[in-house]
């Protein structure tokens, strides 16, 4: 980002910050040895730095820890304080999110309202890729998913097709109906399709969540957009920290029964 600074245009420089940070989203994998080690001047840190995030945002942009999500509290409305609370009276921030510091709970910092995504503006870090390894690996395991998952569609559409999906599909007509059966596999593999886009989840505590004591659970892709989402007690939030720990998250309701995202 420094590096692309244009230190001549008329562009504010919160303006041009979130129009870098943005590209650098875009792109969603960055290898770090192409990214030159640069030592920013006082010039850059008084200028670009400092006014980005604080060194606290960039330890918990730049520490994931084991879990890697944070809880991002968006509402600070009149009254809101006791839901607040109730929301963490029974959740052990540990579980959840590895470290108590990912609770990112300040009015001045956070009050986004339904804006969550500026959480992005200041840690891309949270969805960009810097591990060329998960980064290819994931491309390769995506391939797979979406062949498996057009093999699976056209199969129904009544095309000569064979391969895993086929027998998924025929499996699957043993104990359902044939079209249930079909749209089953089908669930199945664009489940997988969605999994192999995701790069983090974050919880969002926002006024539907004050409200309904339901928090927003939100898995992203290496872009910072929406796979799926869904709401949560929050003590199956607790429970989403153990299940990405294990790769089992894409078992449960709160994934399956998740709306799917624009994007996907």
């Amino acid at each position: 980002m420094r590096q692309n600074w244009d230190i001549s245009s008329s562009t504010a420089p919160t303006d041009q910050l979130r129009h870098l940070v943005r590209l650098y989203i875009g792109a969603g994998y960055h290898d770090p040895t192409t990214l030159p080690s640069i030592t920013p001047t006082d010039d850059q840190v008084t200028t670009i730095l400092q006014p980005w995030r604080t060194p606290f945002q960039r330890a918990v942009a730049t520490e994931p820890g084991q879990i890697g999500s944070i809880w991002l509290r968006t509402d600070y409305s009149a009254e809101s304080e006791g839901a607040h609370e109730s929301l963490l009276e029974n959740v052990d921030l540990f579980n959840t999110l590895d470290d108590e510091d990912r609770l990112l709970d300040d009015e001045d910092l956070y009050d986004f309202g339904q804006e969550w995504q500026k959480i992005l503006d200041l840690m891309p870090e949270l969805v960009v890729s810097t591990d060329a390894s998960t980064w290819h690996s994931s491309l390769t395991l995506l391939t797979k998913a979406e062949d498996e998952l057009d093999k699976a569609k056209a199969y129904l559409a009544g095309e000569d097709i064979q391969g895993a999906p086929v027998e998924l599909i025929e499996s699957m007509r043993n104990i359902l109906p044939a079209d249930q059966a079909g749209e089953s596999v089908l669930r199945i593999l664009r489940s997988k399709v969605h999994k192999t886009c995701v790069v983090n989840y974050i919880l969002v505590e926002d006024s539907e969540a004050l409200e309904t004591q339901q928090l927003l659970l939100i898995f992203l892709d290496a872009h910072g957009r929406v796979v799926r989402s869904s709401r949560v007690p929050p003590d199956q939030a607790e429970q989403m920290g153990g299940f990405w720990l294990d790769g089992s998250w894409d078992e449960v309701d709160e994934w399956m029964e998740a709306e799917i995202g624009d994007n996907y």
